[in-house]
């Protein structure tokens, strides 16, 4: 059983090929390619879902888009955001093993 929490994570894609994602899609165009480096996405740059990531390895990547900052006090992360502006929460944890039969665990055989 796998749970996460949290909001969701923006796209990006890895153009170093370092391991490490460092350039979102910048233009809007659904595809995270060298057209987003040094392009900084607006509020008013569309978000759709990136269909594909171009894997070329490039010297010069980023940015990645921010979140969305809430607006309204009410949404998820606003407390958050008014402590901590521009940040977003993660946590991580070991997978949890219910009971739910209550027989009890014996462990994964290998």
């Amino acid at each position: 059983m796998l749970i996460e929490a949290g909001v969701p994570l923006v796209p990006a894609g890895d153009l170093s090929c370092d391991g490490i994602p460092d350039t979102g899609d910048n233009d809007g165009d659904g595809v995270i390619d060298s057209r987003d480096v040094d392009v900084q996405a607006t509020a008013e740059t569309p978000s759709p879902p990136v269909e594909r990531i171009v894997p070329d390895c490039l010297d010069d990547v980023g940015p990645l888009r921010h979140p969305p900052v809430p607006t309204d006090r009410g949404a998820p992360g606003a407390h958050f955001e008014a402590v901590v502006p521009g940040g977003q929460p993660a946590a991580f944890t070991n997978p949890l093993i219910f009971d739910l039969d209550g027989g009890g665990y014996a462990g994964v055989s290998r």
